[in-house]
């Protein structure tokens, strides 16, 4: 009589398999979560420099050099700054806007959006 089933190894081969097949999904299902947060954080940064170039378009006259300051949208406060200068149209000026999602990222640099405006003086 002949006895039909799997053996040992081909079990073990089997189970390999499948756990390099589950962990692969994990690992993508992790970057997808990851791609999620970063486009929603970068979508909310977007309408927030948005918003701040239009407060820059119909605000006061802006002064020259840089200035700063905070930004309250999503339950999150966004720290900006912007720098203003010349350009070789006397009526126009040069505004950089840059938005950063804490004072550490806006000391070294690291902005989630950045915009160039440029304004009537």
């Amino acid at each position: 009589m002949k006895v039909k089933g799997f053996t040992l190894v081909e079990v073990l081969i089997a189970l390999v398999v499948v756990a390099v097949s589950l962990s692969a999904l994990v690992t993508a299902n992790q970057q997808n979560a990851n791609s999620i947060t970063y486009f929603q954080q970068k979508t909310l940064a977007n309408l927030v420099i948005s918003n701040l170039s239009v407060d820059k378009r119909i605000g006061l006259k802006p002064n020259m050099g840089y200035q700063s300051g905070e930004y309250e949208m999503g339950k999150q406060t966004w720290y900006w700054q912007t720098n203003t200068q010349t350009t070789p149209n006397k009526d126009i000026i040069k505004t950089d806007l840059s938005l950063y999602s804490s004072i550490e990222k806006r000391d070294n640099k690291q902005s989630v959006a950045t915009l160039v405006l440029y304004l009537e003086k």
